[in-house]
């Protein structure tokens, strides 16, 4: 599989159950039995950025790009 291959499963599954990107990713690698390991390299960089962004909103990741106050 290519990335933009996986890339596109995992926004159908975004759209079609109302996934969050995280719970999509992991969603389809326990659907199909892949370790989670092994999914980085099918990770699109604007996927990646997608599931940053919701890791940051959920504090999982600090926020960057925010001028100090």
């Amino acid at each position: 599989m290519k990335s933009k291959e996986f890339t596109l499963i995992i926004e159908k599954l975004v759209k079609e159950k109302n996934l969050s990107y995280m719970d999509a990713v992991i969603h389809y690698c326990e659907e199909n039995d892949i370790d989670l390991q092994y999914i980085n390299k099918l990770i699109s960089k604007p996927l990646k950025l997608k599931i940053e962004i919701e890791a940051q909103k959920l504090n999982f990741l600090p926020k960057t790009g925010s001028l100090p106050v």
